[in-house]
């Protein structure tokens, strides 16, 4: 080794120089007093130095400028000095120079003969420590600075080539040259130490301003090496501000351990150790640090082994951080302090690092770290970093973030998220890589107390203010959970921000927020901009009533200009106590508990409330976009009760009793598509309800069932519904309406009524009402087909069931009262003009009288007043048709005045039919009269060749005059009329007669007087002729006829009578004092009116009821 070469060359010029001071020993006064130059000495000296070098090994020549001598005394000895030392190649090729070489000899070692180093003192010498790729460390000089003085310090020195000769250092190279240089004492000033690591293919500059080799004062014989150093790149310039360090080096040779203290001033990370050490992260910390690094060294084996304990103390002042990408930011560095350490196993080999504490002060933040990283694992290294940061706003958090790393969340972040604090935040960083120079972040998690945040989290919507919960960090996901806040008078109990993404193209953000309140002020909520829900679906938020548990959530890509459609707006709320004036037909929506689920492709509303009224169950969809098959949908469930029909305007016709009496329970469904006529959908059922139509005999009791399916198309122009209405009580009707777009009536089709056994047609009715109807405008009923049936309606109002069981012809009750006119009550409406039409094959009016066919018109107008009519037919259903009956009405030009005219072929099935009397057989009958404008019908009904048969009024007539004979031919085969001529009044239920008679062979007789159809009753008075064809002829009798008649159709022989009374059971009286009074005097005597006070005119009790 070049050191022990040195050490044996002193050696031998030490013997040679203790010779002379023996035979100089008297001279030594003369070295006392100052350097003495020998240059006879240098051959000598030049001649050991080859030697040295030559046991060295090494091919080298050497050659000394010049050597002096300098006595210090006894106890400092003699020193030696020798000045432009060359090491050159053979061939003289220089190799390396040092600049001057002081050996201090100990004086008493000299007096007895002995050579004994006291100190080595190297002046300027280069140098080299070189790191061989495969790990391997050699050392040597470096070649020879140029001649002149010591070399610069600064920027002006010159780095020196590569060395020409290096020696290998065995194992325990390193502690053998430092045990012989602290033998030596050495020192080395103004030294340059080049340092060529070719393992990292880096190489750096050391300036040595002095370094001490010495041994321990202690007496254990432990090594020490002190120094100062500053170091700088082998190819530039010394630095301005290099760092400076103080090493402190001790090493027990007893135990063999090494410890190192080094004190570190000026250094900076990016401009000392990014280069050197080959970390280019490190060139973006521009600080100065000044701290203190403690070492445990083992020197044996490997060098990248001798550390086995590392702890770092650094303080750094004001700078700045530039991180790469992807963080790409420069951060103002305020103050750093750091506490770590580092600790080392060779075998198996591992390193760990401890973050014990950092301290980081940033513009608006202090951050504190602790952490630690490992490369225990084979090939891999991992750490983790825990940070703390002091409470911080939204701006500073801005200011600090990580450059692009999660962009888009902070851009939404930064305009969004204000006042408040972030406080107590903790982020964890998970390390990982190949080494530990090479860690990188693999994973996130932290997070902090939000206080008092106001969130702009959709801008058109209020903010909510006075947020607090937590934000939470990682790598994949930042989630701001809200614990509490609010919107005006809404509360939001719960909600969170997450912000994900960060490795696509465009980030997104999704939030959520449970919110209660109000539901008005919900509403409006959602009814801001851009949002408009509850605008879009007609709704006024002002209007409505509520509580409501509402969840917002809200999806978005965080870009700089979001397009609506790429919001995904999602609502669900539960509402309670709900109230909305005027949903449907005008009727408020109370009490309602419904759940909303809105989206931006639609809304769903379901739940249950009360719809006018009525308790329902809501389902109604609502579509926001054209992917839906509909626009919006109403689904309604519930029982409606007449009320309850009512109230939706089903107030009258079909929907009320006496026709639907009690509740149905209705599943109604509307749907609307854009373009398309709305879509009604009902499915009734009419099971819990009565059912009756009683004019035509046909009932449903409740609990029968019975359903109806209706569905309708509805334009704005226009309405049409088909219906199909079946029951377990031999109903059934199906059909289709048609309305106006306002709801008037155009047209009705009954494809099928079928209503008990005997019912069977078709139905139309056409008409134009309302605000678009032409003048005079009416209905057209038409009804066709098989068969009418109009029993019930003509037998009276029992119910229609019991009709329909069949009750016996004694046992009808009382007709309806005949009316020809409909206005009603006084004051009501009588309905529209209507014009009907018939064509029957069978008009089913009592259980006796049929007309088989039947077809008429009848034309009534706006005031209720029937203006024309005529209707044909034939009575009963006899092979070949029965007699024909006809009734024709017609107006007057100019008038409300219409004639009336009848004709039939048989009078008595016509009397039966319309409820007269079922005792008239046969006999062609003629009606003819008036009708004037207040519908008093005035006229003559005529009939001729019929026959009555047990009419019980006339039999008790009979019975009272004691005309026997033709009572019982009245009960027998029917007594035979000729002729009956009735002139009448019909006005106001009230049918007035005025010298009606009738007269045959066996009887003739009169009436005047009224009978009362709507109270059953009667007041009539008239004679009763016997023998009729005698009076008669008698009554021809010129002059004598008259005396002895009287009256028309009187006789000689007659018999004044006066019934009055209920119909079924009127009071008959006779006058018998008029039987053979001759007419001229009957008025006298009595004129049937009644008996004469006093008389004891004969009478019978009542027959029980009966028809007249």
């Amino acid at each position: 080794m070049v050191l022990k070469t040195v050490e044996r060359t002193v050696r031998r010029i030490g013997a040679g120089l203790g010779v002379l001071v023996l035979l100089f020993v008297l001279g030594a006064w003369t070295l006392s007093r100052g350097p003495l130059t020998v240059p006879f000495l240098l051959p000598s000296i030049e001649r050991a130095l080859a030697e040295a070098v030559a046991d060295a090994g090494l091919d080298l020549a050497v050659a000394v400028e010049a050597a002096a001598l300098e006595w210090r005394g006894p106890a400092e000895g003699l020193d030696i000095t020798l000045r432009g030392v060359r090491i050159a190649e053979p061939d003289g090729t220089p190799v390396a120079r040092v600049g001057r070489v002081a050996v201090s000899l100990d004086g008493g070692a000299l007096i007895r003969g002995e050579v004994a180093l006291s100190r080595l003192t190297v002046v300027a010498p280069d140098l080299r420590v070189v790191r061989a790729a495969d790990g391997s460390v050699s050392l040597g000089l470096g070649p020879p600075r140029p001649p002149g003085p010591p070399g610069p310090t600064g920027s002006d020195a010159e780095p020196p080539p590569a060395p020409h000769a290096t020696a290998a250092l065995p194992e325990d190279a390193l502690l053998d040259t430092w045990d012989a240089l602290a033998g030596m004492h050495l020192a080395l000033q103004d030294a340059r130490l080049l340092v060529d690591d070719r393992t990292l293919g880096r190489s750096w500059q050391v300036r040595l301003p002095e370094v001490v080799a010495g041994r321990g004062g202690d007496g254990s014989g432990s090594l020490t090496l002190e120094a100062s150093l500053t170091a700088f790149p082998e190819a530039g310039p010394v630095a301005a501000e290099a760092p400076g360090v103080d090493i402190a080096l001790r090493h027990d040779r007893a135990t063999g351990e090494t410890a190192a203290l080094l004190a570190v001033a000026a250094l900076n990370p990016a401009r000392h150790l990014a280069e050197p050490l080959g970390v280019p992260a490190l060139a973006g910390w521009d600080q100065r640090l000044d701290g203190t690094v403690t070492l445990d060294l083992t020197l044996d084996g490997d060098p990248a082994d001798w550390i086995r304990f590392a702890r770092i103390a650094l303080v750094g002042r004001a700078g700045t951080l530039a991180l790469p990408a992807p963080i790409d930011r420069t951060y103002d560095i305020r103050s750093l302090v750091v506490d770590a350490t580092a600790e080392h196993d060779a075998d198996p080999r591992r390193l760990d690092l401890t973050l014990n504490e950092a301290t980081l002060g940033l513009d608006g933040a202090t951050l504190r770290l602790r952490g630690a990283a490992s490369d225990a694992a084979a090939g891999r290294a991992s750490g983790v970093v825990d940070v703390s940061l002091t409470p911080v706003t939204m701006p500073v958090i801005a200011r600090l973030w990580p450059g692009d790393v999660a962009r888009g969340a902070l851009n939404w972040m930064a305009p969004n998220l204000s006042d408040g604090l972030v406080v107590g935040t903790g982020v964890r960083l998970g390390l990982e890589g190949p080494t530990l120079a090479d860690l990188d972040v693999a994973s996130l998690s932290g997070d902090g107390a939000v206080m008092g945040m106001t969130v702009n989290y959709l801008d058109g919507l209020p903010p909510a203010t006075g947020a607090h919960g937590r934000v939470m960090f990682g790598l994949d996901a930042i989630t701001l959970d809200i614990d509490g806040g609010g919107v005006g008078a809404l509360k939001v109990t719960d909600g969170d921000i997450a912000f994900t993404g960060f490795d696509a193209d465009v980030e997104r953000a999704d939030m959520t927020f449970d919110i209660v309140g109000p539901l008005t002020d919900a509403m409006a909520l959602i009814d801001n901009e851009p949002l408009g829900y509850a605008s879009q679906v007609g709704i006024d938020p002002a209007e409505v009533g509520g509580a409501a548990e509402t969840t917002l959530t809200l999806g978005l890509p965080l870009l700089k200009d979001l397009p609506l459609e790429a919001l995904e707006v999602r609502v669900q709320s539960q509402a309670r106590g709900v109230s909305l004036p005027g949903v449907a037909l005008g009727q408020d929506l109370t009490a309602g508990d419904l759940a909303l689920d809105l989206t931006g492709a639609g809304m769903d509303v379901t739940g249950r409330a009360t719809l006018g009224g009525v308790p329902v169950r809501l389902d109604w969809r609502e579509n926001f976009t054209d992917a839906g098959d509909f626009d919006r949908r109403y689904r309604v469930e519930g029982r409606v009760d007449n009320a309850g029909r009512a109230a939706f305007r089903l107030d009258g016709g079909p929907f009320q009793p006496p026709i639907l009496d009690g509740p149905v329970d209705a599943v109604v469904t509307y749907t609307e598509t854009r373009g398309e006529p709305g879509r009604l959908d009902a499915d009734v059922d009419l099971t819990p309800a009565r059912l009756a139509l009683d004019p035509l005999g046909w009932g449903k009791a409740p609990g029968v069932p019975g359903r109806a399916a209706v569905t309708g198309a509805i334009a704005e122009d226009s309405i049409t519904v088909d219906f199909d209405v079946t029951t377990a009580a031999a109903g059934d009707v199906a059909g289709r309406a048609r309305l106006s777009g306002a709801g008037d009536l155009r047209r009705v089709d009954l494809d099928r009524v079928r209503l008990g056994p005997e019912t069977d047609l078709r139905a139309s009715v056409e008409g134009a009402t309302g605000p678009g109807a032409e003048p005079g405008a009416s209905y057209a009923i038409t009804l066709e087909g098989h068969a009418l049936d109009l029993r019930a309606a003509l037998a009276g109002d029992d119910d229609p069931a019991e009709t329909a069981a069949g009750a016996g012809p004694d046992e009808l009750p009382p007709p309806p009262v005949p009316s020809l006119t409909d206005g009603g009550e006084a004051g009501t409406d009588p309905g529209p003009a209507l014009t009907l039409r018939l064509a029957l094959d069978r008009l089913l009016l009592t259980d006796t009288v049929t007309l088989a066919p039947v077809e008429g018109t009848a034309v009534r107008d706006a005031e209720g007043h029937w203006r024309s009519a005529q209707v044909a037919g034939r009575v009963g259903e006899r092979p070949g048709g029965g007699p024909s009956v006809s009734l024709r009405l017609t107006p007057q030009a100019g008038t409300l005045t219409r004639t009336l005219s009848a004709r039939s072929g048989d009078a008595g099935a016509v009397a039966a039919a319309l409820g007269v009397t079922d005792r008239l057989r046969g006999g062609t009958m003629t009606l003819n009269g008036t009708l004037d404008a207040e519908d008093r019908l005035t006229g003559t009904l005529r009939v001729d060749d019929f026959s009555l048969t047990d009419a019980p009024v006339l039999a008790r007539i009979l019975a009272v005059a004691a005309l026997t004979g033709i009572l019982d031919e009245m009960r027998g085969s029917g007594l035979t009329q000729s002729t009956l001529v009735a002139p009448f009044t019909y006005a106001d239920s009230v049918l007035t007669l005025r010298e009606a008679r009738t007269n045959g062979p066996s009887l003739g007789l009169t009436a005047n007087g009224a009978l009362d159809l709507e109270r059953d009753t009667l007041d009539l008075r008239g004679v009763v002729v016997p023998l009729y064809l005698v009076n008669a002829i008698l009554g021809e009798i010129p002059l004598l006829g008259d005396i002895l008649v009287g009256e028309e159709g009187g006789g000689i022989f007659a018999v004044g009578y006066t019934a009055r009374g209920p119909m079924d059971d009127p009071a008959v009286s006779v006058n018998p004092l008029t039987v053979l009074t001759p007419g001229i005097l009957r008025g006298v005597f009595g004129d049937g009116s009644g008996p004469a006070p006093g008389e004891g005119g004969g009478s019978i009790p009542s027959a029980g009821p009966g028809r007249h």
